[in-house]
Protein backbone atom coordinates (compact mmCIF):
# COMPACT_ATOMS: atom_id res chain seq x y z
CA UNK A 1 0.00 0.00 0.00
CA UNK A 2 1.25 3.50 -0.71
CA UNK A 3 1.68 5.88 1.58
CA UNK A 4 0.73 9.53 0.34
CA UNK A 5 1.56 12.68 2.13
CA UNK A 6 -0.95 15.25 2.35
CA UNK A 7 -1.04 18.71 3.51
CA UNK A 8 -1.92 20.29 6.60
CA UNK A 9 -4.95 21.58 4.74
CA UNK A 10 -6.09 18.61 2.74
CA UNK A 11 -5.82 16.76 5.88
CA UNK A 12 -8.32 19.45 7.81
CA UNK A 13 -10.31 19.67 4.82
CA UNK A 14 -10.86 15.90 4.78
CA UNK A 15 -11.36 15.82 8.45
CA UNK A 16 -14.27 18.13 8.17
CA UNK A 17 -15.24 16.52 5.69
CA UNK A 18 -16.02 12.99 7.61
CA UNK A 19 -17.59 14.90 10.39
CA UNK A 20 -20.33 16.90 8.24
CA UNK A 21 -20.94 13.45 6.76
CA UNK A 22 -21.16 11.62 9.76
CA UNK A 23 -23.69 13.89 11.25
CA UNK A 24 -25.70 13.86 8.00
CA UNK A 25 -26.31 10.73 8.54
CA UNK A 26 -27.40 10.34 11.90
CA UNK A 27 -29.51 13.20 11.48
CA UNK A 28 -30.67 11.09 8.29
CA UNK A 29 -31.33 7.94 10.28
CA UNK A 30 -32.40 9.29 14.06
CA UNK A 31 -36.02 10.64 12.80
CA UNK A 32 -37.00 6.83 11.68
CA UNK A 33 -37.74 5.30 14.54
CA UNK A 34 -39.56 8.34 15.58
CA UNK A 35 -41.33 7.80 12.55
CA UNK A 36 -42.33 4.75 12.80
CA UNK A 37 -44.11 5.03 15.95
CA UNK A 38 -45.53 7.81 15.37
CA UNK A 39 -47.43 7.15 12.26
CA UNK A 40 -48.29 3.14 14.55
CA UNK A 41 -50.01 5.77 16.99
CA UNK A 42 -51.89 7.47 14.48
CA UNK A 43 -53.31 4.82 12.60
CA UNK A 44 -54.01 2.89 15.83
CA UNK A 45 -55.70 6.11 17.07
CA UNK A 46 -57.58 6.50 14.06
CA UNK A 47 -58.83 2.61 14.16
CA UNK A 48 -59.64 2.63 18.06
CA UNK A 49 -61.42 5.95 17.43
CA UNK A 50 -63.56 4.73 14.07
CA UNK A 51 -64.87 1.61 15.65
CA UNK A 52 -65.40 2.95 18.81
CA UNK A 53 -67.69 5.69 17.17
CA UNK A 54 -69.37 2.82 14.81
CA UNK A 55 -69.92 0.32 17.83
CA UNK A 56 -69.67 1.65 21.07
CA UNK A 57 -67.72 -1.37 22.17
CA UNK A 58 -64.90 0.03 25.18
CA UNK A 59 -63.33 -2.90 24.67
CA UNK A 60 -61.60 -1.80 21.10
CA UNK A 61 -58.83 -0.07 23.56
CA UNK A 62 -57.36 -3.56 23.98
CA UNK A 63 -55.63 -2.73 20.57
CA UNK A 64 -53.31 -0.14 22.07
CA UNK A 65 -51.45 -3.67 22.86
CA UNK A 66 -50.95 -4.03 19.01
CA UNK A 67 -48.95 -0.45 19.36
CA UNK A 68 -45.17 -1.79 20.97
CA UNK A 69 -45.48 -5.30 18.81
CA UNK A 70 -45.85 -3.31 15.31
CA UNK A 71 -43.90 -0.63 16.07
CA UNK A 72 -41.18 -2.81 17.70
CA UNK A 73 -40.18 -5.08 15.43
CA UNK A 74 -40.81 -2.59 12.87
CA UNK A 75 -37.78 -0.01 14.83
CA UNK A 76 -35.59 -3.13 15.31
CA UNK A 77 -35.24 -3.88 11.71
CA UNK A 78 -35.51 -0.61 10.32
CA UNK A 79 -32.74 0.25 13.12
CA UNK A 80 -30.46 -2.90 11.59
CA UNK A 81 -30.95 -2.06 8.01
CA UNK A 82 -30.09 1.52 8.16
CA UNK A 83 -29.14 3.51 11.15
CA UNK A 84 -25.63 4.11 11.56
CA UNK A 85 -23.76 3.58 15.15
CA UNK A 86 -24.43 6.16 18.10
CA UNK A 87 -23.20 6.88 21.20
CA UNK A 88 -24.08 3.77 24.02
CA UNK A 89 -24.77 6.64 26.96
CA UNK A 90 -27.13 8.43 23.95
CA UNK A 91 -28.77 5.20 23.23
CA UNK A 92 -28.99 3.83 26.91
CA UNK A 93 -30.43 7.05 28.03
CA UNK A 94 -33.20 7.53 24.65
CA UNK A 95 -33.88 3.92 25.47
CA UNK A 96 -34.61 4.34 28.95
CA UNK A 97 -36.88 7.98 28.24
CA UNK A 98 -38.95 5.86 25.60
CA UNK A 99 -38.91 2.88 28.63
CA UNK A 100 -40.42 5.30 31.09
CA UNK A 101 -42.97 7.00 28.73
CA UNK A 102 -43.73 3.25 27.76
CA UNK A 103 -44.75 2.26 31.19
CA UNK A 104 -46.32 5.54 32.05
CA UNK A 105 -48.04 4.76 28.64
CA UNK A 106 -49.71 1.58 30.33
CA UNK A 107 -50.45 2.53 33.44
CA UNK A 108 -52.78 5.21 31.77
CA UNK A 109 -54.17 2.42 29.74
CA UNK A 110 -54.83 0.25 32.84
CA UNK A 111 -56.65 3.34 34.56
CA UNK A 112 -58.52 3.63 31.16
CA UNK A 113 -59.75 0.04 31.38
CA UNK A 114 -61.08 0.61 35.16
CA UNK A 115 -62.32 3.83 34.89
CA UNK A 116 -62.83 6.94 32.59
CA UNK A 117 -59.81 8.24 31.11
CA UNK A 118 -59.49 10.08 27.78
CA UNK A 119 -56.99 7.55 26.43
CA UNK A 120 -55.98 9.52 23.08
CA UNK A 121 -55.21 13.30 24.41
CA UNK A 122 -53.16 11.46 27.11
CA UNK A 123 -51.29 8.76 25.20
CA UNK A 124 -50.67 11.97 22.46
CA UNK A 125 -49.34 14.25 24.91
CA UNK A 126 -47.03 11.62 26.52
CA UNK A 127 -45.78 10.32 22.96
CA UNK A 128 -45.45 14.39 22.12
CA UNK A 129 -43.03 14.65 25.14
CA UNK A 130 -41.11 11.58 24.86
CA UNK A 131 -40.07 13.31 21.58
CA UNK A 132 -40.02 16.75 22.67
CA UNK A 133 -37.08 14.95 24.67
CA UNK A 134 -35.56 12.70 22.36
CA UNK A 135 -35.30 15.72 19.47
CA UNK A 136 -33.52 18.08 22.43
CA UNK A 137 -30.64 15.69 23.26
Amino acid sequence: MEDKRISEKESLELIARMIRETQDNTARYAAYPLLIWGYTTVAISLVVWYFYLQTGVWQINFLWFALPVIAGPLTIFLIGKTRIREQKLHRRVTGQIWAVFGVVGFVCLAWHLLSVLIILFVISLLMGMGLLLRVGM
